[in-house]
């Protein structure tokens, strides 16, 4: 059954038909998405950044896309797994995040 682009808005489904390698990038930007959106649950929060750092890692290996783009790809992975690093040792009670000095912003 086909909707409409707007139908599918309202209703939050959103099917469409896409490569393999155009399904990672997609599952990636889902990943950050949720994890933006997960406030402050932080075993959710680490899941989703481990997960959004796989996902980078397995773009970064992609040989259909360009040296740069997997060069940010790896970048950005490294960048997500040591994130889910430092949010699982905050959450052992390993590693305390203090607030900012007043005026240091």
């Amino acid at each position: 059954m086909n909707q409409s682009r707007s139908a599918q808005a309202a209703s939050g489904v959103c099917e469409v038909e896409m490569t393999a390698l155009e399904a990672q990038l997609a599952a990636a930007l889902v990943l950050m998405t949720a994890h933006e959106r997960s406030g402050q649950a932080a075993e959710q929060r680490m899941a989703l950044a481990r997960k959004i750092g796989a996902h980078l890692e397995a773009l970064a290996g992609e040989m259909r896309l360009s040296q740069a783009f997997r060069r940010i790809a790896e970048c950005l992975g490294s960048q997500w797994a040591e994130q889910a690093g430092v949010q699982a040792a905050v959450q052992r009670g390993q590693l305390a995040i203090m607030p900012a000095a007043p005026g240091l912003h």
